[in-house]
Order: structure tokens, then sequence, then C-alpha cells
């Protein structure tokens, strides 16, 4: 209905204008003339009806020529006159007998009111067929006819180019004068169509005048573009049309594309651009067609990195950033709008997922824009997480602050590994530091400001802000302060100690305070190698394993323990992959990088499998890894010990050939010597593993734990496959008899206690 105030078309249902004007009166006032038109039309039907149905009885009555004429029959009883059933709208009405004749047109057709009538229905792919279809392929079809002719007349020269700009230019207005005549009169589909042909054709009137003749320069086309493409906004705000609205917007993004004249204009083209992203958002916003965001975001992000790679310099960081700024303020805003005004739960995923996209993708702009300067890098790193901590707290979103961290770091490795200088060091250890701090603050604000419990995402955080915090400073620093770097670990952990502390005494979660301290031990045991040059990173793991399962058994949490279990497979690969395989230069037996790190990896299965033995929240699939964790634990143990039985006697050996080398011995003395070295490296192996089984089976029956006695017992049958095998075969006499003695003395004392403990044995 058009507006008498502003003169615009409004869609049926609407009960006021946008203008604000109230459209309920003149709709009552338009319904009671068209009511009362319609009855008059229908007492105008129904009297020519009674003078059709006179004609017809009057052809019936008369004779035909030749025919007798027969006399007529008594007159029948006169019945009323039917009158078709009428009912007044505003007045009620006296009913009228209703006249039921052999069917006729005019009897179906008028028998009930016309407003109750059934209208015809027509299959739905024919009204889209008929009219939408058919009007737009007519639309084309016009438009390269026209251009056909002109392109006839143009080869011919019956047009110039002043007069072929100025024909495109009263086409394209007169289909857009049609399209608005046509919606007026009520022919929404086909007034839209035309008003479409008529933006197309505007818009390649004024890229040829640009173009192809020159006949204006790139500011008036590009205000007149300007003007179409909010013509033809303003037609689909109007008209609620959203392929107007589509075509006006792509149009709009590719006015820069068309009038390009290959060189760098960066305010004109971001100016333009950002005045018809806010032009698209207040129209999304309108209508609900939060689509154009979409696109208009897309054409954006696609025209600034077309210009970017050809056009930008150094000089232009700051205009650069400005505008970076001002994009992501507007798409961010229209992110929380759109989530706001969500219909279902689909808009808040997709709301969410479109400011994702903008906050990384203006981060990455961001990045490579600060990269080549530490000054402007490390500043724009700080303030990027403040504010994404900021914007965490105030949506009571614990995972925004993960994600927060994540990004930061995806930005700060790249620029360490390539982008690092010595010079800068100060104020990267300071930004560093800065972002530790931050991420520390935030569950303090969070748990005192009441912003939500903390959840795995906050206990994540926590623990990777403390061990990359000291990871990067590690990597910083200790080429020139190697001294000093178990003492920075130490500090380290004494923050995350006094924050556990703090959290104790705040109303926060228990998983809080475990995680703190989880991360104080963590680097308080990584101080004591990093200090004296050991394996530290083996040992980390190793010890990071261990609190991630004694958290998860404290906490009841099953992901806290398989994840000290994953921690626990990758120190294993460490450990016999790096560690295991590194020679040793300054070797002492024992006392020595290697063999600590075993034993210290022992220890720390020994403790897991503990904890999972005492933890009562464990399923009974988790009950059978107690049991596995003490035959692991044991069989490190003789791993350990036997390569460092070995690796003694090969340093020995070693030692001989550089004697031997330096001409301090002769042959007969080397070749004894050596044979000598050889028989006592594989007697020591064969009595480690005896030990150690007979250790195994007094373990066992101290603790009666079968496991580890069977452990023992398998290990005892290696040892006497070795002696009867290798031993008696390949060693000298005097090594040979020590061999299978021992042997059988450590075998009788196994039978003995196995004896003595038999009783025990059978009641367990």
């Amino acid at each position: 209905m058009r507006c008498p105030r502003c003169g615009s078309i409004n869609p049926a249902t609407t009960l006021k204008c946008s203008c604000g004007y109230s459209l309920t009166e003149p709709r009552l006032s338009a319904l009671e003339s068209r009511l009362d038109a319609w009855e008059r039309e229908l007492a105008r039907l129904t009297s020519q009806l009674e003078d059709i149905r006179a004609g017809v009885s009057a052809l019936r009555e008369a004779p035909t020529e030749g025919e007798t004429e027969v006399p007529p029959a008594p007159p029948p009883v006169p019945e009323p006159t039917p009158v078709p059933e009428y009912v007044q709208v505003r007045e009620p009405a006296q009913p009228v007998p209703e006249y039921r004749p052999t069917p006729s047109v005019g009897s179906v057709l008028f028998s009930k009111p016309l407003e109750h009538a059934p209208q015809p229905r027509s299959p739905e792919w024919e009204a889209l067929i008929g009219g939408s279809w058919l009007a737009k392929i007519g639309t084309v079809a016009v438009v390269l006819g026209v251009l056909y002719f002109l392109k006839y007349a143009f080869d011919n020269q019956w047009i110039g180019n002043t007069g072929r700009v100025l024909i495109g230019g009263f086409a394209g207005l007169a289909l857009l004068y049609g399209g608005e005549r046509f919606q007026a009169k009520g022919y929404k589909l086909y007034g839209q169509t035309l008003a479409g042909g008529g933006i197309v054709v505007l818009y390649l009137s004024i890229y040829a005048a640009f173009n192809f003749y020159s006949l204006i320069g790139q500011l008036p086309a590009m205000l007149l573009m300007a003007l179409v493409t909010a013509v033809c906004c303003t037609l689909a705000y109007r008209y609620s049309s959203v392929t107007l609205a589509t075509m006006g917007l792509i149009g709009g993004l590719l006015t820069p594309y068309w009038l390009s004249t290959g060189k760098s204009n960066e305010i004109g083209l971001l100016t333009y651009l950002l005045i018809l992203d806010v032009g698209a958002a207040w129209l999304a916003r309108q209508r609900r067609w939060a689509f154009l965001n979409l696109i208009s975001f897309a054409g954006t992000v696609i025209l600034f990195l077309g210009w970017a790679e050809t056009f930008y310099r150094a000089e232009d960081v700051w205009t650069t950033e400005f505008f970076l700024v001002l994009f992501a303020g507007l798409y961010l805003a229209l992110t929380f709008d759109w989530a706001a005004h969500r219909e279902n739960p689909v808009d808040g995923w997709l709301a969410w997922l479109f400011g994702s996209i903008v906050t990384v993708l203006f981060f990455v702009s961001n990045v490579v824009l600060f990269f080549d300067e530490a000054g402007r890098f490390w500043p724009f790193i700080v303030l990027f997480v403040a504010l994404g901590l900021v914007s965490s707290l105030r949506l009571r979103a614990g995972g925004l602050a993960l994600a927060v961290f994540l990004l930061a770091l995806v930005g700060v490795l790249p620029w360490l590994a390539d982008g690092y200088h010595s010079a800068d060091r100060p104020l990267v250890v300071a930004s560093l530091t800065a972002f530790w701090l931050l991420f520390l603050l935030v569950d303090v604000v969070r748990v005192r400001g009441r912003l939500g419990e903390p959840g795995y995402s906050s206990l994540a955080l926590n623990f990777l802000n403390g061990t990359v915090y000291f990871g990067l400073l590690y990597f910083l620093l200790f080429r020139d302060y190697a001294d000093w770097m178990g003492l920075l670990a130490i500090g380290v952990a004494l923050v995350h100690l006094a924050g556990a502390r703090l959290f104790l005494v705040l109303p926060a979660s228990r998983s809080l305070v475990l995680i703190h301290i989880g991360v104080s031990v963590t680097l308080a045991t990584l101080a004591i190698p990093i200090q004296l040059e050991q394996d530290w990173v083996t040992i980390g793991w190793g010890v990071e394993a261990l609190v991630l399962t004694w958290i998860g058994t404290v906490t009841a949490s099953l992901r806290m323990r398989q994840a000290g279990l994953a921690v626990l497979g990758l120190c294993l690969i460490r450990l016999f992959g790096w560690t295991a395989l590194r020679p040793i230069p300054d070797y002492v037996l024992i006392l020595n990088r290697r063999f600590l790190a075993f034993l210290a990896i022992v220890a720390v299965v020994g403790l897991i499998a503990l904890l999972y033995a005492r933890a009562r929240s464990s399923s009974p699939s988790e009950a059978q890894l107690a049991p596995s964790l003490v035959l692991l634990a044991s069989a490190l143990f003789v791993i350990g010990s036997s390569q460092e039985a070995w690796t003694y006697y090969d340093h020995q050996l070693a030692e001989l050939n550089l004697a031997f080398a330096r001409e301090e011995l002769d042959q007969a003395g080397f070749d004894g010597r050596r044979e000598s070295l050889m028989n006592s490296q594989q007697l020591t192996l064969s009595l480690v593993w005896g030990l150690c089984s007979i250790l195994s089976v007094v373990a066992g029956l101290m603790r009666r734990f079968r496991p580890i006695r069977l452990f023992g017992i398998g290990l005892f049958v290696v040892a006497i496959i070795k002696v009867f095998f290798v031993d008696i075969w390949l060693l000298e006499q005097l090594y040979r008899i020590i061999s299978t003695i021992a042997l059988g003395g450590l075998l009788l004392g196994v039978a003995f206690l196995y004896q003595r403990f038999k009783a025990l044995l059978i009641s367990a």
C-alpha cells in the first residue's frame, strides 16, 4: 500500500509505514471503497443474468416453421424470481431463496458473494515460471536485443560515443521508471525485474563512458556509480527486494575494479568501501538480511588484499591500520547485533563464526603490517591480548581467553623464528612478561567478579601460560644467561605457587588451585636438571605426566588422567629415541645424565602406578593400569641398569684403544686386556639380570604382588638362556665359572624363598 505521507510502497501486512505514519485508517477506507465497488458490480451482473435468462426462455417457447402448433399446457404455478444469495457486509440483508436451474456458468460463479468465491489455484511451478522466470528472461532478452541493435548502430557509425552513452543512460532510467510504475500498480515482481535491468544498464553506461570512450573522469564515474548503487539499495529497501539489494551491493563492490586506473588511491578506495559496508549493514539490519554483511565483508577483503598486494608501501602503515580498525570495529559490532537478534540457535553459531573470522583476519593483517618493526609488533600483541581478555570477561566466555592465547602464540612464534634480533631482547622480554601476567590475572578477575566458573579451558590456559612463558624466555636468554636458567624456573614457579595460594583464599574451584600447584611443581622440578645441565626435557615431561595424573585423581577428571598418560608416552619416546641413544662425553659410572634420567622416569612411572592403585574414581579399565605401570617401571630399571653396565665397559674399551693408538701398550698387552674387558662385560650383564630378577621376586613376595614375581621369574629365564647359550661358549674359563656359580646361587636363593613363603603364596 502506498503511504499518503511519504509515497512509499508498503507490504499488505504492514500496519505502520517506515516514516511513522499509521496505515490503519487509510487501509480501512480503502477496504470500504473496494467493498462498495464489489456490491455495485454484483448487482450489475445479477441484472445481466436475469436478462439472459429471459431471452433463453423466449427462444425455447417460440415454434419452428412447419411444426404443428401444440395447445399450450396449463400455466404452472409461478415460482419466485431467482436472485443469487447475497450477504451485506456492513448491514445484514434478508435472505433470498436460491435459484436452482440447470447448472450454468453464471449460476456457478455468482451463487455466492464475490469475496467468498474460490480463487483458481495454479501450480506453484506455473506461477514461478510465468510470473518470475519469464519476466527475468524477458528483461535479459530485451537488454541483449537493445545491445545488439546498439552494436549494429555503432558499427555503422549511426550513433557517436556521447549518443551511445546517453542512450544507455536514458534506457536505464526508463526501465527504472517503468519498474516504479508497475510496482505502484501491484505488479511487484515484474516491476522489480525491470528496475534490476535498469540498474544493470546504468552501470554499463557509466563504465562505457569512463573506460571505453573516456568521456568522464574517474571521480565523476565513481560518484555516478555510487549514486546508482544508492538508488538500487533504496529501491531494494522500498520493494523489500533481495535481488535488488544483492545486485546493488555487488555492483558497488565491482565499481573500484571497473574504474581502476592502475594507480594507488588508498584513502579513496577504503573510504568508499567503508561507506558501502555501512550502507549494506544498515539495509541488512532493517530487513534482517544478514547475508548482505557476508557479501560486503568478502568483497571488502578481496579488494583490500588486491590493493595491498600491488600498492602497499611501508609509509602507508598508519593509514592502513586506521582503516583496519574501522572495518574490524564495524563487523564485530554487526556480529554482536546478529547474535543479540538471532531467531534460532544456528544464527548464534553463525554469528560467532563470522566474528571469529573477522578477528583472525584482523590479527593476521596487523601481524603482517607490523612484522618488520618490533616497536610496533609487540605493543600490538599486548594490546590485542588485553582487549581479548576483557571481551572474554564481559561475555563470560572462558574458552575465548584460551583462543586469544593460542592466536597470539601463532603470531609470536614466527616472529621469534624470523624477526628476532638481540637488540630487541628487553622489549620482547617485557612484552612476554606482560603477556604472561595478563593471562594470570584474568582468572583472578573472573573469580572475584563472579564472572563464571573456570572450566577445562581455564585449566589448560593456566598450564600453557606458565610453561610456554618459561619456554620462550629460555629460548631468548639461554645463550647469554645459561647459568641463570634454573633460577628463572624457580622464580616462575614461585609466582604460580603464589597464585595457588591466592585462589585457595578466594572462592575458586579446587582444580584451579591444583593446576597452579602443578605448574609450580613442574618448573621447580625442571630447575634442578636445567641448572645441572641434565636431560631436563625428558625428566620434565615425566614430572608433567605425574602432575597431570595427580590432578586427575584428586579432581576425578578422566581427561586429566588421559592427558597424563599421553604425556608419559611422549616422555618414553624421548627417553628411548633421544636420551638413551646420545653419547656421554664425560662418562661417570651411575652419576651420569642418562642413568639419572632413567632413574627419574622409573620413579615417575612408579608414582603414577601408585596414584592409579589408590584412586577411587578410576574406571574398571583404568584399574588394570597400576600392575602394568609397575611392570613398566621394572622393565625401565632393568634396561637402564643393563645399558649402564654395558656402557661402562664400552668406555673402558675405548680408553684401551686410545692407549694402544698412543703406543702405550704392545699387541700382547692390548689383546689380553681387551679380552678381559669383553668377558667382564658379558659377566656383568648376566649378574645385573640375575640381581634384578631376585629383587623383583623378593619385592613380589613382600608385597604379595604376583605380576612382579612373574616378571622376576621371566627375567631369570632370560638370564639362564644367556648363561647356558652365550657365557659358557664365549667366556674364558674363570668368567664361565663365576657366571654359572652366581646364577646357580641366585636360583637356589629364589627357590628357598618360594619354599619359605609357600604357605603365604597359597593363602594369597
